[in-house]
């Protein structure tokens, strides 16, 4: 008893599903149909066409409410008489035999439309007009919503319906908020799917929506093809990858996996290299080795001897001395003793040589003491650099302003012949009026640098 049942539910579940499928699919109607008393189309060339019968077809001049509809998807069915249909610009032209008074009207996916009565008997050479109105296509939707782990992956999502042609189109306008996330709504269906990142592997898959209003939510891990790296040097050594600099003293950051050339360059030192090879999903910490100094000696002898050696403003022994390990490239060199002027030399250090100087120091003579208003203990002589320009007339110049002890700074305000600074400068206070170039110039009572610094 119990299968007698079961077999009598089964065919009307089988009915029910099958009506269900039926109210699924879309109407389409026949919103007019008339005859055209004005158009010869059908009784006169080019358009008149036998039957074969000795009689001429009628024509029905099919058109449509939608513009975008596809006329030629439907097909026509008048019983046993003949008919043949040509597609026209904007309408069909349905050629039917006489006597015709019902049409079944189909098209797939849509519901048939049966024994349509027309209300006339179609006559032979006669045009007449009908007009079908397809029901709007209910879309179904879903949202489709994507989370992309990391979330600061700079992805690309692009997708494509699976039953469609053409290219894929980028997901949400390409919109990725700053939590990986990404929504769209989207008609019922299969798509594919598309995950580029520029430091990840490519994502690929297929994502099916069969709830309508529903949300479906698809999660992707994205898999790194890159290495964390630390690269770390002296603070005041340039790291260089690939002929390219990165930084000074350390870099971080990430790369691609491979073969990297590291190269650290320090100015008067030889450069040093590290083959790197970077795996993906490592954490890289390299310590560099450090660039080699680039050395030659300074041999210095002085007349008298004992003269103190200041080396780029550092004491450096006295005369007569070497001076080993000296980087190459210029450097100051000062010597001064008590009671002889300073002499500073600018010499320049080559890689492996021995660079010697034998320097005659100049007794100070008593009246080159300048005349000063300046309390004791000021006088900035010997405090100096010069640099030899090469002038014919063998003048020095002054690495920084009178009064500075660097080339940035501005050093002292001194008026026209005047060797004080004061609170305010104004004609009224000026007391060296009048005075020419050839009265103040290497005159100790005027020249603020022949009074301060001494010497010519």
């Amino acid at each position: 008893m119990k299968n007698t049942k079961l077999l009598i539910l089964l065919p009307l579940l089988f009915f029910a599903a099958v009506v269900v499928q039926a109210q699924q699919k879309q109407k389409f109607s026949i919103v007019s149909f008339e005859e055209s008393p004005l158009d010869m189309s059908a009784s006169e060339a080019p358009g008149a066409r036998n039957d074969g019968t000795g009689a001429l077809y009628a024509i029905i001049k099919v058109t449509s409410t939608n513009p975008d509809d596809d006329l030629r998807a439907y097909n026509f069915d008048f019983d046993y008489l003949k008919h043949v249909v040509e597609v026209k610009e904007g309408e069909l032209w349905v050629y039917v035999q006489r006597n015709a008074k019902h049409v079944s009207v189909t098209r797939s996916g849509f519901q048939p439309l049966r024994n349509y009565d027309l209300h006339t008997t179609i006559q032979p050479g006669k045009v007449y007009r009908m007009q079908l109105s397809p029901e709007a296509k209910k879309v179904q939707r879903q949202f489709l919503l994507f989370e992309i782990t990391p979330a600061n992956s700079e992805a690309i999502i692009t997708f494509k319906n699976v039953n469609e042609s053409g290219n894929e189109k980028p997901f949400a306008n390409g919109v990725i908020d700053s939590n990986g996330r990404a929504a769209m709504s989207l008609e019922l269906g299969q798509y594919s799917y598309r995950i580029i990142s520029r430091n990840y592997h490519p994502t690929e898959g297929l994502v099916t929506l069969s709830t309508p209003n529903g949300k479906h939510v698809e999660k992707v891990a994205l898999r790194a093809n890159f290495a964390n790296v630390t690269l770390n040097s002296a603070p005041d050594v340039d790291i260089y990858l690939n002929e390219e600099k990165l930084g000074t003293g350390s870099w971080n950051g990430i790369l691609s996996p491979g073969i990297y050339s590291v190269e650290c360059r320090k100015e008067a030192h030889k450069s040093s290299y590290e083959t790197m090879v970077v795996k993906e999903g490592e954490n890289i910490v390299v310590q560099l080795p450090t660039p080699t100094p680039i050395t030659g000696t300074l041999s210095i002898i002085s007349s008298p001897l004992g003269a103190k050696i200041t080396i780029d403003g550092k004491p450096s022994g006295e005369t007569p001395d070497f001076i080993d390990n000296l980087l190459i490239g210029k450097h100051s060199v000062r010597i001064s003793l008590p009671g002889y002027r300073t002499e500073t030399l600018m010499v320049e250090i080559r890689d492996g040589e021995t660079v010697e100087h034998n320097v005659t120091l100049v007794l100070q003579k008593t009246n080159e003491t300048p005349l000063s208003v300046e309390p004791a203990g000021s006088r900035e002589q010997d405090s100096h650099e010069s640099v030899d320009l090469g002038l014919p007339s063998g003048i020095k110049w002054a690495t920084c302003n009178v009064g500075a002890t660097a080339p940035e700074e501005y050093g002292g305000y001194y008026a026209w012949g005047e060797i004080s600074t004061k609170n305010s400068y104004t004609t009224g206070n000026s007391v060296t009026n009048g005075k020419e170039v050839g009265d103040i110039c290497g005159n100790a009572q005027y020249d603020v640098a022949r009074a301060k610094w001494g010497s010519s």
